[in-house]
């Protein structure tokens, strides 16, 4: 693998062992999952379209949802998502809300596992196993909420923040929503990297703040013509100004406006 970077030996550290981390924490609930769907089944092709299935909707489904944006149930929707933990992991981020969510599931579907199994084989004596299923979750939860720690193995720590910056999100009393204005078909690399950066950010200030901090992309470019030009004048006011860029598309290069800009919105201010 390190002689694959250009140059050789350029390889992001940090995010290749947290990628290792999220994965083998990934394959763990997984696993877990499988186990459980073969629990309630003793058809080997049921049990396996349903772990596929559950481990569908663990993994994309409730992303899927946190994009749609239903307010409460968006942020909910997020931290139920093992993507939404695995690409923190994959930075190069330890983060014990991450590891201590992942743990939880696993301690879930395996316990699940065994609370089934048990019903199947006696309908009595099944107290210890419920006591022990909703008490480790609790644990969990408890150890989520209270023993925090976050380590930034990237060399730069790139995704630590400076303490004043820290202050500023520590006295934060409502959650905010980020809307990334930069979209576009076929952009070059650097407006793509720039995207990123900016997801990244978003996310660390998230993980420094006591409210939630999320985003979504929003293109003006889709609204209606009558409306288009007053947002686009009111994004001026904010200092966003639109810039032509050249982008390659299918019948050659051509112009497309695009907005290198943010805007941070609460229940009442923008």
């Amino acid at each position: 693998i390190i002689q694959l970077g250009d140059p050789v030996g350029n390889l992001d550290q940090a995010g290749f062992f947290g990628s290792w981390i999220g994965l083998i924490m990934i394959g763990a609930v997984f696993s877990a999952v499988g186990l459980f769907a073969s629990s309630l089944t003793s058809q080997q092709v049921v049990a396996f379209v349903l772990g596929v299935f559950l481990c569908f909707v663990l993994y994309f489904g409730f992303s899927a949802l946190a994009d749609m944006q239903l307010g409460n149930l968006s942020y909910w929707a997020s931290d139920l998502s093992l993507s939404y933990h695995y690409i923190n992991l994959s930075r190069g981020v330890i983060d014990s809300s991450d590891l201590f969510f992942l743990f939880g599931m696993i301690w879930l579907f395996l316990g699940g596992s065994v609370l089934v199994l048990r019903m199947k084989k006696t309908a009595a004596h099944i107290a210890k196993p419920w006591i022990f299923l909703f008490g480790g979750i609790v644990v969990f939860a408890l150890l989520a909420q209270f023993l925090n720690f976050r380590i930034d193995l990237t060399e730069d720590k790139r995704y630590s923040l400076h303490p004043a910056t820290e202050e500023v999100l520590s006295e934060l009393t409502e959650p905010l929503h980020v809307e990334i204005l930069l979209m576009g078909e076929n952009l070059p690399g650097g407006m793509r990297r720039l995207q990123k950066s900016m997801e990244e950010t978003v996310m660390t200030f998230n993980a420094y703040s006591p409210e939630k901090i999320t985003y979504s992309y929003y293109d003006p470019l889709t609204l209606p013509e009558d409306e288009r030009v007053d947002f686009i004048l009111s994004l001026a006011d904010y200092g966003i100004n639109p810039v032509n860029l050249a982008v390659m598309r299918d019948a050659g290069q051509q112009e497309q406006l695009i907005f290198p800009g943010i805007l941070v919105s609460n229940a009442e201010y923008e």
